[in-house]
């Protein structure tokens, strides 16, 4: 994809890969805004599945919630789907929780990494919204060179991207942080909890134990006590991982997804364990 598109574009942004007849699983990105953490697992998945990677534009610096929500459903018309599994990241999941509450029929489940339904901290992250209104863009882009240094150097791939720039390309320039610290403003304003017991869907919710972004243990708590009995809640805690448990834990992550999905679209049995417990997938806590 250009990566002019995310300057000039003001809807969202996609690519698709994978099989036309496979199930279809949508990935909403977190606070970054595009697809980069999906680098590890995007083969494995698109092998069976197909695979849409949703973006954000930089002109979403004014976006509400309800903006992506539609923006969301409006993506689906034009793509043409018409039921998917979600996959929401992060800030993704409050996109995730709110378009699944308002078109139950569209979504065959939802599966959320080191999500939430209500802000994580309202003072860390209006302090992060501080910081991203006084540092210069340049500074900010020079930031996400230096994280992507260090990756490199703990082994990620110089040619995991087509071209320079592909980091977290919804981030950069002068436009890029201002849909960044709008988005935090969301997350500071955004409380879900009384509307997830609207959801119909099945949920499958995880994330690291070290986590110092989202308390994702007040999270799994606050979801079993809210969700629907028929939402089918199953969590899944990984030891010792950080927020960022799609490229962290890639290879379990990826096996969770593709287990999940496959017990989602077996048809069950009659009458048979199975036909009560189909998304239960390894490692899941019922």
């Amino acid at each position: 994809m250009d990566l002019s598109s995310f300057e000039n574009s003001t809807d969202l942004l996609s690519r698709v890969s994978g099989p036309p007849t496979a199930p279809v699983v949508v990935y909403l990105p977190g606070l970054h805004g595009d697809w980069t953490p999906l680098w590890r697992i995007r083969e494995p998945l698109a092998r069976h599945l197909r695979l849409v990677e949703i973006a954000y534009p930089r002109a979403a610096a004014n976006w509400t919630l309800d903006d992506y929500v539609t923006r969301l459903g409006d993506l689906f018309d034009r793509l043409g789907l018409a039921s998917v599994h979600l996959l929401a990241e992060s800030f993704g999941s409050l996109v995730g929780w709110v378009f699944a509450c308002r078109h139950p029929e569209r979504v065959r489940s939802l599966l959320v990494a080191g999500g939430f339904s209500v802000s994580p901290g309202r003072v860390r992250v209006a302090l992060a919204e501080l910081g991203l209104r006084l540092f210069p863009a340049a500074l900010l882009d020079k930031g996400v060179d230096l994280y992507l240094l260090y990756l490199n150097r703990r082994g990620f791939p110089g040619n995991a991207f087509r071209r320079e720039g592909e980091f977290f390309p919804a981030t950069r320039t002068r436009l890029g942080w201002r849909a960044t610290r709008n988005r935090l403003k969301i997350i500071r304003q955004t409380d879900l909890r009384g509307r997830l017991g609207e959801l119909r869907v099945p949920v499958f919710y995880f994330g690291g134990a070290r986590d110092i972004i989202v308390p994702v243990r007040r999270e799994i708590a606050t979801l079993r006590r809210h969700l629907r009995p028929e939402c089918n809640f199953h969590s899944v805690l990984f030891p010792k991982a950080p927020h960022p448990i799609i490229p962290a834990r890639y290879r379990q992550v990826a096996r969770l997804i593709l287990a999940w999905i496959r017990r989602r679209e077996a048809p069950p049995r009659p009458g048979s364990v199975l036909s009560r417990h189909a998304a239960e997938g390894p490692g899941a806590q019922p």
